[in-house]
């Protein structure tokens, strides 16, 4: 451990698409076909070390089995003044194709750890650098021996995950009896998650009579008392009938929660060994209440589970990536990725039958995932077929709906750099057969999910591509839209229709060119792909009964002339370290103003930005005539903000007959506006209590 600081490992894990070639690295690189596991009792190997900045260390393996091809080790990392990159190495250096791809970033001021495996080549010993001063330290919890070790397993995942909970105090030490152990099982694969603990502290987890001393001698994870903390992790089992494990607690006290993924047996024919997969990534954006299926380059089809490395960062608050073992049942906590950092968990992920795919889902704020495989569990007797192609993750048609927002640190209200107006070029054809017109959706009550979007009963034909409109009046009705509307004619109308985008598409629906007349009706906008877009952007257009989410921007107005009414803008995507933001966050809005006059936005519900349900700017043109009624809008730094930019006071501006959330980071803030704009506020009322809004100045 390490004084006055104690720390211990907690894993996280989150998951990628869009997949891409990755070289194999000597940490957590494939070790041989046909790799066992050997469990061993968890053993502190390097206790806790200080590195200076660019620093090595380096470790004796104990008792290594001979023959073994790689070591699998729980490191953790504290006490980092800066975010640190820890590398884990064979060998008594850290060779430069090493460190290049680090075990896991330790981040500033809180202890982090990660399950590495790291393949030997021959050698004992393990070295660990860091880029910034960071004190280190690692267990030893088992090996890959080659087939027919003794009491080395195979593995296999379970058919329904379990879950324990406990609760555990102060320098405690509990057993947990694993639910569900088949019979020549010499080790569990347990996700661990600790949550309501009173202190920081670090958790142990060893076999049932092991030591109480040597237990706590050994870390897994690292709970905090500001939320729940996450870790995958495998045991040996022990007890007298094999099928128990112990935890240790060093302080404080909360609940653990163990679900069992998997079990290692010594059993001939039972289960999978781990065999090699070429090293490649897959990356993904997953928006709040977002599901993938996820195809893992190189794996067989046969194959039952992959142990993956995942990576999650740029969530702006603390999010829950698990498993699916199917559509709707998630039980295994895979990554919390947690704000501010990059969080790693190594773990073995089950596969969704015959597909080399695994499906993941994502609870609370957008997350950029990176998933990169290091194994396969392919079942003993049988060789694994030629690796799958890759092929392109495939997102939920519709993610859940929204979590209930939650204040968020205020983000800078920064303008929107002006767009491109260049079209995307795909000539296709332009209108579809129109089916009976379905019955509008329904009026009553505010905008949301039973009153916007496509109306019940509505077939649609599915469209893969963009669709660029070039013939005026053109009606598009009832398509499923695999890309995006580029608008380059007057008077079309979109209708009964969902327009889901691709990677790389630009705008859901773009009338950048100012068409006139463009009607957009009882449709679905959002992004499945690339989330980095707007919904809609341009000018000229009237939108009524639109449900747009997990886009940047819900509409981006660069010129004026449009209505929006009775919509449902909400959940925009929100990455705390943005590539599109030069790695500062998102500036999402529900609308953002850049110019333009005789704008009306009515009756509407706007929730789940970060920077601002409505953000007039003035980038591009003086704002005049902008009326906002009868809507209901929550979130962002403040929930409207106006700024003149250059160009003086915004003309015109109505705000009036409209309620408030409080769930701005700027506390009680509904507007902001300068002095100097004159805002026509009447009748606006906080939703909780109906005391009246007021105008704060900006």
């Amino acid at each position: 451990m390490f004084a006055p600081i104690t720390i211990a490992g907690a894993f996280l894990a989150l998951s990628a698409l869009i997949l891409t070639p990755l070289v194999a690295t000597p940490a957590d690189a494939a070790t041989p076909s046909g790799s066992l596991y050997q469990a061993v009792a968890p053993q502190r190997v390097l206790p806790g070390t200080s590195l200076a900045a660019g620093g090595t260390t380096t470790a004796v393996l104990p008792s290594v089995p001979t023959g073994a091809t790689a070591v699998w080790l729980s490191v953790t990392a504290a006490r980092a003044t800066a975010a640190s990159a820890v590398s884990v190495c064979a060998g008594s250096t850290a060779p430069q194709a090493c460190r290049v791809a680090p075990a896991f970033i330790a981040p500033t001021g809180t202890p982090a750890s990660a399950p590495v495996r790291v393949v030997l080549g021959g050698q004992s010993q393990i070295t660990v650098h860091a880029t910034k001063p960071v004190a280190v330290a690692f267990d030893v919890v088992g090996y890959s021996v080659p087939s027919g070790t003794s009491g080395a397993g195979t593995y296999s995942p379970v058919a329904t995950p379990s879950t324990s909970t406990q609760k555990i105090g102060a320098r405690e030490l509990v057993t947990l009896t694993v639910p569900g152990v088949p019979a020549g099982a010499t080790a569990v694969a347990l996700n661990l998650t600790s949550s309501g603990f009173s202190s920081s502290s670090y958790v142990s987890a060893c076999p049932a009579g092991q030591a109480k001393a040597d237990c706590a001698g050994t870390s897994v994870l690292n709970p905090l008392p500001s939320g729940d903390r996450q870790k995958s992790t495998i045991v040996k089992l022990g007890g007298s009938a094999r099928n128990q494990v112990q935890f240790y607690n060093n302080a404080g006290s909360g609940t653990l929660r163990s679900t069992v993924a998997g079990f290692f047996r010594s059993t001939a024919g039972a289960g999978g060994v781990l065999s090699d997969v070429p090293s490649a990534t897959s990356e993904i954006v997953l928006a709040p209440g977002g599901s993938a299926s996820v195809p893992l380059a190189g794996v067989s089809t046969t194959a039952t589970a992959a142990l993956v490395r995942i990576v999650g960062s740029g969530a702006w608050r603390s999010t829950t990536v698990s498993a699916c073992s199917t559509a709707t049942v998630c039980p295994t906590t895979a990554l919390i990725a947690e704000p501010g950092q990059a969080s790693t968990n190594t773990v073995l992920l089950p596969l969704v039958a015959k597909s080399g795919a695994v499906s993941i889902r994502n609870s609370s704020a957008s997350v950029r995932l990176k998933l990169e495989v290091l194994a396969q569990v392919v079942p003993t007797g049988s060789s694994a077929p030629a690796p799958q192609p890759t092929a392109t993750p495939t997102p939920a048609p519709t993610p859940p709906a929204k979590p209930t927002p939650t204040a968020t640190p205020k983000p800078t209200p920064t303008a929107t750099p002006k767009p491109t107006p260049t079209p995307t070029p795909t000539p296709t054809p332009t209108t579809a057969p129109k089916p009976p017109a379905p019955a509008p959706a329904p009026t009553g009550g505010m905008p949301g999910p039973k009153n916007t979007g496509v109306p019940a009963g509505t077939t649609l034909k599915v469209h893969d591509g963009d669709i660029t409109v070039t013939a005026a009046g053109t009606v598009i009705d009832s398509l499923d839209v695999h890309g995006s509307i580029v608008v380059k004619a007057a008077n079309v109308t979109i209708k009964n229709s969902i327009i889901r985008g691709r990677a790389g598409s630009g705008p859901l629906v773009n009338n950048l060119l100012h068409n006139p007349n463009l009607v957009i009706q009882d449709s679905e906008l959002f992004a499945a792909m690339d989330r980095r877009v707007s919904g809609i952007m341009g000018s000229h257009f009237t939108a009524t009964r639109l449900n747009i989410h997990h886009v940047t921007d819900g509409i981006h107005l660069t010129e004026g002339e449009v209505t929006l009414k009775d919509s449902w803008l909400h959940d925009n995507l929100h990455l705390d370290k943005d590539p599109a933001w030069n790695g500062t966050p998102t500036h999402d809005d529900g609308i953002q103003v850049q110019g333009g006059s005789n704008i009306t936005i009515d009756h509407n519900t706007l929730t789940g930005a970060h920077n601002a349900a409505l953000m007039v700017t003035q980038d591009r043109a003086r704002v005049t005539n902008l009326s906002w009624t009868r809507n209901y809008a929550d979130g962002g730094g403040c929930t409207i903000n106006i700024a003149q930019g250059s160009l003086g006071p915004v003309t015109g501006l109505k705000i009036t007959d409209s309620t408030f959330g409080r769930n701005t980071s700027v506390a009680n803030c509904a507007i902001i506006a300068p002095t100097t704009t004159k805002i026509d506020t009447q009748r606006n009322y906080w939703a909780d209590d109906m005391s009246p809004v007021s105008v704060r100045k900006g």
